[in-house]
C-alpha cells in the first residue's frame, strides 16, 4: 500500500504544533547507545525496545499512577532512527564507530501537568546516569529544548523515513495502548538474560 510520506510528516507536524499551541514544551532527544549485536534491523528493534523503556521510566517519574492518566495529558513521543550523514558529519569517531553510526531521534512534547517540578531537560541533565551508561544498552540521552517551528523539527527527526533509510515500521509513536506493546520473541528474551539485566532500564 502506498503512503504518501509528505503527508505523514506534515501529520506528525501538525500533532506537534496543536500540542505547543496548548501549553506543551517541544523538546529534541537524542539517543546514543552501546554497540548492539545482530542485523542493522535487529539494532533497530533493540533501539525502539529501549526507547520505550526510557519512555516509561520517565512517566512514572511524571505522573504517580500513570495507568489511570489519559494517553492524550501522557507526554508524546515522535521517534526515529537516523544515521550519520558523512559529509556533514560533525560527531566524534565513537559515535560513527559504534553500530555504524545508527541511533534514535524523537521529538518529545510535555504536558506543564506533571510531578517533575522542574523544566524536562535539566530533569534529564542533573542525573544522567539514572537513564544510561557504559554497562547499559543507551549509552548517552541527550536532550535541548526545540526552538524551531514544528514542521522543521518533524521533518528533521522523520527524515531517515523520508530518504528511504528507514520505514514507517521503524517508527515509534508513544504512548501506545497495551495492546500496541511491541512483545519480545523467544530469541530476543534470552538475548536479554544473556546480556544481564544490568544493561537494562
Amino acid at each position: 500500500m502506498y503512503i504518501d510520506k509528505k503527508l505523514v510528516i506534515e501529520g506528525f507536524g501538525e500533532m506537534i504544533q496543536e500540542r505547543v499551541a496548548a501549553g506543551w514544551m517541544p523538546y529534541l532527544l537524542t539517543f546514543m547507545f552501546n554497540p548492539l549485536g545482530g542485523s542493522q534491523k535487529h539494532q533497530v528493534a533493540q533501539m525502539m525496545d529501549e526507547v520505550g523503556r526510557t519512555y516509561h521510566k520517565i512517566l512514572t517519574r511524571m505522573h504517580r499512577n500513570p495507568k489511570n492518566v489519559p494517553s492524550h495529558l501522557k507526554p508524546l513521543w515522535i521517534a526515529s532512527p537516523d544515521f550519520p550523514v558523512h559529509k556533514h558529519m560533525k560527531d566524534s569517531f565513537q559515535s560513527i564507530a559504534v553500530n555504524n553510526g545508527l541511533h534514535f531521534h524523537a521529538v518529545a512534547l510535555i504536558s506543564p501537568e506533571n510531578r517533575l517540578g522542574r523544566p524536562f531537560d535539566t530533569f534529564i541533565n542533573e542525573k544522567p546516569k539514572r537513564f544510561a551508561g557504559r554497562d547499559r544498552y543507551l549509552r548517552a540521552l541527550h536532550v535541548v529544548e526545540i526552538s524551531q517551528d514544528a514542521d522543521y523539527v518533524a521533518e528533521y527527526v522523520l527524515k531517515s523515513v523520508k530518504n528511504g533509510r528507514a520505514n514507517f515500521d521503524d517508527l515509534l509513536v508513544l504512548p501506545y495502548a497495551s495492546s500496541e506493546r511491541p512483545s519480545s520473541t523467544k530469541w530476543e528474551r534470552r538475548k536479554i538474560k544473556k546480556d544481564g539485566e544490568k544493561r537494562r532500564l
